[in-house]
């Protein structure tokens, strides 16, 4: 998995607000006085074990159990993608694409997703592959997690392929662009997927 998107940027990294303190934190700054109340990242709700990642941060309880209104970020937290504000995923294959995007998931768990699973691409009556050149002077081969992604483009003839089977199409050289132009996007190497 390359940690690039289709425009060459790394993906970005945001500092999240001071999350609301909401009577559910004030219960529980009265049940633990003196204690820390967590502010938790909405995908680890209801989850008994928070990954240190997965806390956005703290605040600290007085002894008579009320919250000092200082908020403690957690330095270690990774923003997930339902804390990003990016849309549901339609597919489990853009559920882990999201996952690796936001630091929840492996370039290798998207790699294995990749080559097991049926992707999007855009065919050509004449047959080949549908190619395009990437601003860094390579080449790019197009597959989308669902045909809704890929219809945004305007290209309507589509067809479905097996990743692994997509990857191992490719000429060398070629990399793959995932949901290009879409709000999380991702280029893969082919080989990575090869590999899976």
């Amino acid at each position: 998995m390359s940690d690039l998107d289709t425009d060459g940027k790394k993906p970005q990294m945001t500092t999240p607000p001071t999350p609301p303190i909401t009577d559910a934190l004030r219960a529980e700054a009265r049940a633990n006085p003196g204690g820390w109340v967590y502010a938790i990242d909405p995908e680890f709700a209801g989850v008994d074990s928070v990954p240190p990642e997965g806390i956005i941060g703290a605040w600290q309880a007085d002894e008579a159990g009320a919250l000092s209104g200082e908020f403690t970020p957690n330095p270690r937290y990774v923003p997930s993608p339902s804390a990003r504000g990016w849309a549901a995923p339609t597919t489990q294959l853009e559920r882990v694409l999201q996952l690796a995007r936001a630091g929840h998931s492996t370039g290798e768990q998207l790699d294995q997703e990749f080559a097991d699973a049926d992707v999007v691409i855009f065919s050509r009556p004449e047959g080949g592959i549908f190619l395009v050149d990437a601003k860094d002077g390579g080449r790019l081969a197009y597959a989308f997690t669902d045909a809704a992604k890929a219809a945004t483009s305007g290209y309507t003839d589509l067809t479905t392929i097996r990743g692994r089977e997509y990857a191992e199409s490719l000429p060398e050289g070629v990399r793959i662009a995932l949901n290009p132009g879409s709000e999380v996007a991702l280029v893969i190497d082919p080989a990575d997927i090869l590999k899976a």
